[in-house]
């Protein structure tokens, strides 16, 4: 699973996981 992870990490630019994760964030917190 790790390497498949890794995978999609690798096809994700730092400013996309970024937003990604800030969605999330404010998505969760309300």
């Amino acid at each position: 699973m790790r390497n498949l992870d890794a995978a999609v990490l690798a096809g994700l630019s730092k400013d996309e996981i970024g937003i990604a994760i800030l969605g999330s964030f404010e998505f969760l917190s309300g």
